[in-house]
């Protein structure tokens, strides 16, 4: 093997690697800043002209991040601002995933996720069963800050896997088939483990969406009243105040969760109204919410966003962001679409799709773009329907 392509086999594993460790970010972000850096090496060297990014995708996130910075610019507090600019690290390891993972990479990422979520789900269940005392405050989190980090991973890990859950390219046939399946139902177990209703919902329409796009002609005629079903139904129970609490009071739990969320809501709308253009600047949340809430409501602390990705999107940049992620994610939708249609790793991009509706819907009640591990998986799930389609004569994938 030349050198180059010894460099091209390192920055595979090395983004392999990050996805592995994703439960560390300390670890994952070590490992992809290296995959990015041996990458771009490449690319200047212009020894892989084959390793260029899909440039839709590149030119979307470099727009998402220019006017990131523009808000951050235009800030009061611009020192502060900038600080809390989003990671351009993550947002590179989508256009890294196109670019240098084939379409047998992404069948091990896959698999890889799933073994994953097997095991962080198992973590979560013997967490609840054994260890959580019932503070609804502090809920199973298995080796992340927080129990909606662990919902969140698990959310994308389990849904991009479940249109054919296997490990067969970890352990081979059959057991990998089996071992997939156990995973799987480890994995859902675990995120019902953190008693996180926006994930729970989340999974429900990301199954939905797995019935929207099935290839079975069993589901033609049943698949679009039967997937409003499962969310009108899931989403009905799971806005109750009383499911599912957790604690000594549930109700009183649950229910001081809702205000909290509905009065941060209140206050993202305001912050939108005298700030539409550009926000109050990137992490702006934490320094102006409290002139935005009722004198008169008391939370435990300062929020640091707005219990929903999409609002605190609109307030901290501006409703020509939000318009321009929603762009974004519209476009991959209809990428994704056209995959299917040409049949190209149809169940790649069918799980893609339902882990990226997961994510969506997940964003209304938690500001999981914030979120390093969960918008990690994220970028890398998300990739799968920017991927190339065709064979190039390098034996990489041909662009579309």
């Amino acid at each position: 093997m030349n050198p180059a392509g010894r460099s091209l086999h390192t920055v595979r594993w090395l983004t392999l690697g990050a996805v592995m460790a994703a439960a560390s970010i300390t670890a994952m972000e070590l490992m992809l800043a290296l995959a990015v850096l041996t990458w771009l090496a490449l690319l200047l060297a212009g020894r892989r002209r084959d390793l260029l990014p899909n440039a839709e995708l590149t030119i979307l996130l470099g727009l998402l991040m220019s006017w990131n910075i523009i808000s951050a610019l235009a800030a009061v507090d611009r020192q502060q601002a900038l600080a809390g600019l989003p990671s351009g690290l993550l947002l590179l390891a989508a256009p890294l995933a196109t670019a240098v993972l084939a379409s047998h990479d992404r069948e091990l990422m896959r698999a890889l996720m799933l073994l994953e979520a097997g095991l962080l789900g198992l973590w979560a269940m013997v967490e609840l069963l054994f260890l959580w005392d019932g503070n609804p405050l502090l809920r199973v989190r298995g080796p992340f800050s927080h129990h909606m980090t662990l919902a969140g991973v698990l959310l994308v890990m389990v849904l991009q896997a479940l249109p054919r859950p296997g490990l067969s390219p970890l352990v081979g046939e059959p057991w990998g088939r089996r071992l997939g399946r156990a995973a799987a139902l480890a994995g859902l177990g675990g995120l019902t483990a953190t008693l996180t209703r926006s994930a729970i919902l989340a999974v429900v329409c990301g199954l939905a969406t797995l019935v929207l796009t099935s290839p079975h002609p069993r589901w033609r005629r049943w698949r679009r009243p039967g997937a409003v079903l499962m969310v009108l139904l899931v989403g009905t129970a799971v806005s109750l105040p009383w499911f599912p609490g957790g604690g000594n009071q549930p109700p009183s739990a649950a229910a001081a969760s809702v205000t909290d969320r509905l009065q941060l809501w209140r206050a993202g709308a305001a912050m939108v109204r005298d700030h539409p253009w550009l926000g109050v600047g990137p992490d702006g949340t934490r320094r102006v919410v409290a002139g935005y809430l009722d004198p008169d409501y008391q939370r435990p602390g300062v929020a640091s966003h707005l219990h929903s990705a999409w609002l605190t999107l609109a307030a901290e940049g501006g409703l020509p962001l939000l318009a321009l992620v929603l762009f974004f994610y519209g476009r991959g939708l209809a990428r994704g679409r056209s995959l299917l249609a040409w049949g190209r790793d149809s169940d790649l991009v069918r799980g893609a799709l339902a882990a990226l509706a997961g994510f969506m819907v997940m964003g209304f009640f938690e500001d999981n773009f914030d979120d390093s591990e969960v918008f990690f998986v994220h970028m890398m799930t998300l990739a799968v329907v920017w991927q190339r389609r065709g064979r190039g004569a390098a034996g990489r994938d041909a662009p579309v």
